[in-house]
């Protein structure tokens, strides 16, 4: 798709998706309560049964607004070395390194890595850590790439996790910036991926036929 049909796009997000947009806002009070324990100050000086307790309400609830990001049969093993969990969590904003190397570190294979911290896991912590540097990155926002036509952009030159994840994070950013009087968010961004993959399909379909 050009860039004037997902402008299109766009539009129909803000201007008609309103049952996204309510969840935009689920989602901005979420992120901000995280915000104020997703610090490493705050992640280093915290006991083990609160740093325990935080880290199950984020992984059991989510961003408030209905979606099930995290596979749930994975809590346990994230949990159960709290100690480990937390030294993951502080490499994974520490911001001293460069994001290529945390997420690469972080994901399946990397000394870091604990099963079930996976992308939309780690993404989804470094937004609440800094929503305006990072987005959410899963396999249904590939879908809403994929249906953008933007999905090549991201996976089409191989690399590891950490590189495709810059690729996808200048991918949302232009997407932000295609419409700049909207102000989204990256939490916007990933909810308009996330209809785009699911009933913005019909929306994807009309701006496609407007070619013919």
């Amino acid at each position: 798709m050009n860039d004037e049909q997902i402008r299109e796009l766009l539009h129909w997000f803000v201007n008609e998706a309103q049952p996204w947009m309510l969840y935009a806002e689920a989602r901005r009070h979420a992120i901000e309560g995280y915000h104020q324990w997703i610090q490493p100050g705050t992640i280093e000086q915290m006991p083990d049964d609160e740093l325990r307790w935080r880290f199950q309400h984020f992984f059991r609830i989510g961003f408030n607004d209905g979606s099930r990001i995290f596979p749930q049969q994975y809590l346990d093993e994230l949990i159960g070395d709290i100690n480990r969990l937390r030294q993951t969590l502080l490499f994974l904003l520490n911001e001293n390194i460069h994001i290529i190397e945390r997420m690469n570190r972080v994901t399946n294979g990397g000394d870091h890595y604990i099963e079930g911290m996976g992308r939309a896991l780690q993404t989804s912590l470094l937004m609440c850590y800094n929503p305006d540097k990072y987005c959410l990155w899963s396999k249904k926002t590939d879908r809403g790439l994929s249906n953008l036509g933007l999905l090549e952009q991201v996976h089409g030159e191989g690399g590891t996790w950490g590189h495709r994840y810059v690729r996808f994070l200048n991918v949302s950013n232009g997407l932000k910036e295609l419409e700049p009087e909207f102000d989204l968010t990256f939490a916007e961004i990933d909810l308009f991926l996330r209809a785009i993959a699911d009933e913005g399909q019909e929306a994807v379909r009309r701006e496609q036929a407007r070619n013919f």
